[in-house]
């Protein structure tokens, strides 16, 4: 299979001065590296023999299933279905691969975390490259989601094609001016953020060969680019237009690079074994903001990334690897094992249902043949009917009969816009639409009524009035009103709740599945699609997206970007904090507002099993913590404030002060923006020894919305705040607590209250138990726990 890019093929004319043979970095006529013994040969064909014998029956028997019946009623969880029983079957191969045949998958590069909807691009070395993408998505756990861009003439092959379409891979024509449209089309169903997609182009468009590689090079010198080695230039329309569709809803991209050791293998070389020895993939991760949005300069910047991996694979030929190895570990033996008995015995039963066992069973796998058979000649997958709002149409439009101020219309969702034509309306006057885009806040589904919060122009709010209620917003020329438009549904409460969510799924939000996800979101985000961004959520979220913009390279323009939060965690301190000042210009200048450790962070981590009850769970866990109250050794270096020198024992000896976090696996590594450069060997450090009962360090005065934890604390002082608990009888520490709602807990001779300007705090031992140490919580995230906060230290 060639993975095509779809763009039009570079013409030459001749051979030009300096245009010479490629050095090959992997040579395609070397020895073989295992000897094509009649074993091997016997072996791969019962390998191949039990992959598509398991194929066939698995396609023919649940196909049918997943890709009609449920689509009717879902199209997203069709997809889940066809992805996840299909993906068991794909991973046979990364099993012949590497646990049959030995080939060594090495990768390198960048260790990436899982993520839903990804667009990769790599280098097409050869005809079987794109098999060993699976080894990838099958450790990140998409193997069932990636797709492929692919020759149309692939698409007529017996079997095969069922499963290329039923995947929904993308056939090509490699003729631009239809190849455009055919992907657009694809890729326009895949804009929903729920549906995970791994989406693999080879922007070179054919395999690499060293004749190839010269025309790509007489191409180069023609029009002054250049002249690569080990790749092809290129061609980058099918690539852009895959951009531009997805580029919304994209959680990552992925630069890989891939390389053979010995010598380029071919497809019956993967099944007998013979080769290769090991398979080189290096991945880099690209954030989306690096990527230019004007067609000519993605071109450039295309060109570039493969000037890159040219340069990477001349490496490779010399040194014999790429640099960074080790990123993945192997695939564990065990579960391939039992992977591959469950699908064998799957196909078994299926086996035993068709030869053995009811007339009915061969009538339905005749029809499941001629169903596929059919639907693939035409490429037609079934529209979702059911779950449209009581409508009808194609995926991606659906209408509605609904009311609205009591007058009857249609609703119409298609193309981003939901409009609605009441009934007897004609022209202009008649219709009303919604951007979803531009205009729509929300959507809630409220008994029978579907309402959709809109943020309008003032005169077409009025215009478009159907419901009560605005609220003046904006400024300047464009003044906007906030609006509510009830969408009242005629068939009744089924059809608001199937509406409400394919509206919500339309508009731009996302849900966070771990922890930094809002992070690595905001880092890669294209901020020129938004006016703002919402956090709905409690201080963490709103954390790690101010540390993702301030981790972009366009930081002094991206932070820019209005960011608001919603409070909806169970302490909500930062919006809590943000309100209390807002008659004061305030600059988040420290991404981190709050590090913990002791009490206050055993009762925010340790209270999480009781989360369904609320902030509650605050207090209730308060009061059990201190009938077992928890003592901890450690200490604290800081840099004091003017004011507050007299507090702690001068430090001898000090080491250059950096901002680092600690990671749970214990490595520390540096903050997710530079921030300014500070140098503190000449300022005046002072510590303080353990036991402590807690250290609070904050630069917000709120810590949740009933607690003042620092009140002092100012947005823009450059200060952190240090509130050091010492050892208390259990009924004062009790006392402490119940002051905490407004501050005065800090006047208490146990309570140390100062203003620092750098610190370091190294923890060590719980008291009472010193093989055991405590929690160190930062914004409600634990970043050290148990025995290994002992060898961890928080420098800031």
């Amino acid at each position: 299979m060639n993975g095509s890019n779809a763009s039009q093929e570079h013409h030459v004319s001749g051979e030009e001065e300096g245009v010479h043979h490629v050095s090959r970095p992997i040579l395609n006529n070397g020895p073989k590296h295992r000897p094509l013994t009649p074993m091997r040969r016997c072996r791969g064909v019962a390998c191949v023999a039990i992959i598509l014998s398991t194929a066939f029956l698995l396609i023919v028997y649940l196909a049918p299933i997943t890709t009609f019946v449920v689509r009717l009623f879902s199209v997203h969880y069709s997809r889940k279905a066809t992805s996840i029983l299909f993906g068991i079957w794909l991973s046979l191969w990364p099993f012949l691969f590497e646990k049959i045949n030995k080939t060594k998958v090495i990768f390198s590069g960048e260790n990436v975390t899982p993520k839903r909807r990804v667009l990769l691009f790599a280098n097409h070395r050869t005809e079987v490259d794109w098999m060993y993408l699976w080894d990838l998505a099958l450790r990140k756990g998409y193997l069932g989601y990636i797709k492929y861009i692919l020759k149309s003439s692939l698409m007529k092959l017996p079997i095969f094609s069922w499963a290329f379409h039923i995947f929904e891979f993308i056939p090509v024509e490699r003729k631009w001016e239809i190849d455009e449209a055919i992907i657009q089309n694809k890729l326009s169903k895949f804009k929903n953020p729920r549906d995970p997609i791994w989406l693999a182009v080879f922007p070179e468009g054919t395999d690499y060969t060293e004749n190839k590689c010269i025309k790509s090079q007489e191409y180069a010198s023609e029009h002054g680019l250049p002249k690569l080695e080990h790749v092809l230039l290129p061609k980058t329309k099918g690539f852009i237009c895959c951009l531009q569709q997805l580029r919304s809803s994209l959680d990552a991209v992925y630069d890989v690079t891939i390389a053979y050791k010995h010598r380029l293998p071919d497809f019956l070389d993967n099944v007998y074994g013979v080769d290769p020895s090991e398979v080189h993939i290096h991945i880099r991760t690209v954030q989306l903001s690096d990527i230019p949005t004007s067609e000519d300069e993605i071109t450039e910047w295309m060109i570039e990334r493969f000037r890159q991996k040219d340069q990477l694979l001349s490496d490779f030929l010399a040194n014999g690897h790429f640099p960074d190895e080790g990123t993945e570990g192997d695939l564990s033996t065990p579960k391939c094992l039992a992977n591959f008995f469950a699908i064998v015995s799957l196909t078994g039963i299926c086996i035993y249902l068709t030869l053995c066992s009811s007339v009915w069973f061969k009538v339905y796998v005749v029809a499941s043949c001629a169903y596929l058979s059919f639907v693939t000649y035409y490429s037609i997958l079934p529209p979702q009917l059911a779950g449209g709002g009581g409508g009808q149409g194609v995926e991606g439009r659906a209408t509605a009969s609904v009311r609205v101020d009591g007058a009857p219309a249609e609703a119409t969702l298609c193309g981003g816009e939901l409009r609605w034509r009441r009934a007897g309306g004609s022209g202009a006057a008649g219709e009303r639409a919604l951007s979803l885009e531009r205009e729509v806040l929300g959507v809630e589904a409220r008994g029978k009524d579907v309402v959709v919060r809109a943020f309008v122009a003032a005169g077409a709010a009025r215009a478009r009035s159907c419901a009560s209620g605005a609220r003046a917003g904006g400024k300047g020329a464009g003044k906007r009103c906030r609006r509510d438009f009830v969408l009242e549904m005629a068939d009744g409460e089924g059809a608001a709740a199937a509406w409400g969510e394919r509206l919500a799924r339309c508009l731009d939000s996302f849900e966070t599945e771990y922890q930094g996800h809002a992070r690595e979101v905001a880092s890669s985000l294209d901020l020129g699609k938004y006016d703002g961004i919402v956090c709905v959520s409690g201080d963490g979220v709103l954390v790690e997206v101010v540390n993702g913009i301030l981790q972009r390279t366009d930081w002094e323009e991206a932070i820019k970007m209005p960011i608001g939060i919603v409070p909806a965690g169970t302490g909500n301190g930062m919006a809590k904090s943000l309100l209390h000042a807002a008659s004061e210009t305030c600059s988040v200048s420290n991404a981190v507002f709050a590090i913990i450790k002791g009490l206050v962070a055993d009762i925010d981590i340790e209270s999480e099993k009781y989360r369904w009850m609320g902030s509650a769970r605050f207090d209730f866990y308060a009061v059990v913590r201190i009938m077992n109250l928890r003592n901890y050794c450690g200490s604290i270096q800081f840099v004091p404030a003017p004011g507050y020198e007299s507090y702690g024992e001068p430090v001898k000896q000090v080491e250059n002060s950096i901002v680092e976090s600690l990671e749970q696996n214990g490595k520390s590594h540096p903050s997710s923006y530079p921030g300014p450069s500070v140098e503190f060997q000449a300022s005046d450090w002072k510590f303080a020894d353990g036991p402590f009962v807690a250290v609070w360090i904050n630069n917000v005065p709120w810590a949740a919305e009933d607690i003042v934890a620092a009140p002092e604390a100012k947005f823009s002082d450059g200060c952190m705040d240090a509130i050091i608990l010492r050892d208390c009888p259990k009924a004062h520490l009790l006392a402490l607590l119940m002051k905490m709602s407004d501050g005065s807990y800090v006047k208490s001779p146990y309570v140390t209250y100062l203003k620092v300007r750098s610190f370091k705090l190294s923890p060590g031992q719980l008291v009472e138990n010193p093989k055991r140490g405590g929690i160190i919580d930062v914004d409600g995230e634990v970043i050290a726990r148990g025995e290994g906060t002992t060898e961890k230290a928080i420098k800031m």
